[in-house]
């Protein structure tokens, strides 16, 4: 079941606006309309995939939606639908990284858990890093959900179309993932008031380390 959400304005012309040009057949609104979004899908695949796999990747999420243009229900979020198919894409990636290797053999996992893996951090500062191998090690959909969040500044509304579950599992899911966040924290080591007061203030770390992670190898 598919959960829709309300729409955004943009400067300039608004998504919806550019959407209905692209299906009278303007190409120019539809390439302003993907150029638009573009970034934040390639933030969302470079953050879980490997480059080689990234641009392919891309281009199969485009194609359906170029498919998909006509069906985009009215009033929804173009930017949480788009990368609603891009999660989905996503999976379906990593799924077949489980049963699918060149030589035959079943792959340990799929690369690319995040962009919250230490190895992709830059920063200088120990609780910066004691906080992205926190992150790294929840599980992928509260990783995604805090991401969405907490980096693309979402709310659960535009969340649950990209997550595809209603709004009100949204906020349970967030809920529990700070809760996981604040245990893993303290399970490396982190004192309890670094702890709470490092969830608490998600939203203005995540802000200031963003320009720090580095692209996937």
């Amino acid at each position: 079941m598919a959960y829709s959400c309300g729409g955004v304005a943009e400067n300039g012309p608004s998504d919806q606006a550019l959407l209905e040009a692209w299906r009278e057949k303007d190409e120019e609104a539809g390439s302003q309309l993907v150029l638009r979004h573009f970034a934040a899908v390639a933030r969302f695949l470079e953050r879980r995939v490997d480059t080689h796999a990234l641009s392919d990747l891309i281009q199969t999420i485009f194609l359906a939606l170029v498919e998909r243009r006509e069906s985009i229900p009215e009033g929804v979020n173009f930017r949480a639908y788009l990368l609603g198919i891009a999660r989905n894409k996503m999976l379906m990636h990593r799924r077949s990284l489980r049963y699918t290797r060149d030589d035959g053999e079943l792959p340990t996992d799929p690369p690319g858990d995040s962009l919250l893996r230490p190895s992709r951090f830059a920063a200088a500062r120990e609780e910066d890093r004691l906080l992205m191998r926190a992150l790294s090690r929840l599980d992928l959909d509260l990783q995604i959900a805090l991401e969405l969040h907490y980096w693309e500044g979402m709310g659960t509304r535009d969340m649950a179309c990209v997550l595809d579950i209603p709004q009100g599992t949204v906020k349970t899911r967030l809920a529990r993932a700070r809760r996981q966040l604040k245990a893993t924290l303290e399970s490396e080591g982190a004192p309890l008031a670094l702890a709470e007061s490092t969830v608490r203030d998600l939203k203005r770390w995540a802000t200031s380390v963003r320009g720090k992670i580095t692209p996937p190898d």
